[in-house]
């Protein structure tokens, strides 16, 4: 077996990944988050969307479909899951620190259930 991290990098990953499984289940993942961290998420999301050039009614589209939104199951999870990696780093760095807590928790359990 090839190891890719040692050392303090693997026992960060490893510590990581111990809190992630620990802190969330399937039955978590449906469960609304507060309601201020969906907010946080939903008017971010829409800020990044609404940044783009709308040529073709994708970024409208997007828009449409998030301000639809309610809080309910996984809709916040939805949204973030509607962006690629270069865009949810985007969006983990303009939401409050709770939220981008709470987001990197799902996206790492997210992850390990693949």
């Amino acid at each position: 077996m090839i190891t890719l991290y040692s050392g303090p990098q693997r026992e960060g990953f490893e510590r990581r990944r111990q809190l992630s499984t620990k802190t969330m289940s399937t039955f978590d993942y449906y469960q609304p988050p507060a309601d201020e961290i969906f907010d946080d998420i939903k008017v971010n999301a829409i800020m990044i969307w609404e940044s783009y050039d709308d040529r073709y009614g994708y970024a409208s589209g997007k828009v449409h479909r998030i301000k639809d939104f309610e809080n309910i199951r996984d809709n916040a999870w939805t949204i973030v899951a509607m962006f690629d990696h270069i865009n949810q780093a985007r969006l983990l760095y303009l939401v409050s620190t709770e939220t981008r807590r709470a987001i990197t928790e799902m996206l790492t359990w997210s992850a390990e259930q693949k």
